[in-house]
């Protein structure tokens, strides 16, 4: 089963864990603006980021995929290392 972590958490030892060819897939809604920030950061941090834009339906089929449980539910959904990483970044 993957792990979910919050993004808070991820974010505290994201400094130290970043290898420079670290891949992370993002799934967002289209009319998502937050997950490209997110992204850009990532990125800033030593991460190779792939963003993968879905519709409603389908980002929420990809949760369900995840398991990602309903009520954890954000705008993006980023895959790290086997780990799932949900969560709204400003």
């Amino acid at each position: 089963m993957k792990k979910i972590l919050f993004v808070g958490a991820l974010l505290a030892a994201l400094g130290s864990y970043a290898a420079a060819s670290e891949h992370v897939k993002v799934y967002h809604g289209e009319s998502c603006g937050c997950c490209h920030n997110w992204a850009k950061y990532m990125e800033q941090n030593g991460f190779e980021v792939e963003m993968i834009s879905l519709a409603d339906e389908p980002l929420i089929q990809k949760k369900n995929e995840l398991k990602l449980p309903l009520e954890l539910a954000s705008c993006h959904t980023a895959i790290i290392d086997g780990y799932v990483v949900e969560g709204h970044m400003p």
